[in-house]
């Protein structure tokens, strides 16, 4: 079981989420940032990316785990015990990034192909345990799946971060 700290893992988050916007605008994209935006944080969305007439939808999720594990976590649960679903249940974003912050990566995957390979059984279930942010800190159980970069090698688009 992991542990995980929710005020680290926002931090993080957001670093990932500035490295990501900064490495597309190198590559000539117009980004839009909807990480604070009501709407599009129900869709679990945070970029908007326009290049020549074409915009798609992207997630980003940083984990400074990936070089180690070679897997992509993928939320099922937020809590088990309030029963409350992770992203995975309501991203409606085309593209996830996943930050390797250590590596100095970006992972760029159709968020589809994800979901088909956890449909197929391609993923592995664990349990998280972290902390709650209510006034006693109490611990929570989420659940994830693991899913090994090699299975969505052919629609992964991995590049060093500039």
């Amino acid at each position: 079981m992991l542990a995980n700290n929710f005020e680290l893992s926002c931090s993080i988050g957001k670093q990932g989420e500035e490295k990501f916007m900064r490495f597309m605008q190198n590559c000539g994209y117009t980004m839009i940032d909807t990480s604070n935006l009501p709407d599009y944080q129900e869709k679990d969305i945070d970029f908007i990316a326009e290049k020549n007439g074409i915009a798609k939808t992207i997630e980003v999720k940083t984990d400074n785990r990936i070089r180690k594990t070679n897997n992509l976590y993928i939320e099922n649960m937020t809590d088990i015990d309030k029963q409350l679903y992770g992203w995975y249940h309501y991203c409606q974003a085309d593209y996830l990034a996943y930050i390797d912050n250590v590596a100095a990566i970006v992972y760029l995957i159709p968020f589809d192909k994800v979901k088909a390979a956890v449909e197929q059984g391609k993923a592995r279930l664990i349990k998280v345990q972290s902390q709650r942010q209510d006034k006693q800190k109490s611990t929570k159980y989420q659940t994830g799946w693991l899913l090994n970069i090699a299975i969505v090698k052919d629609s992964l688009i991995c590049r060093k971060l500039q």
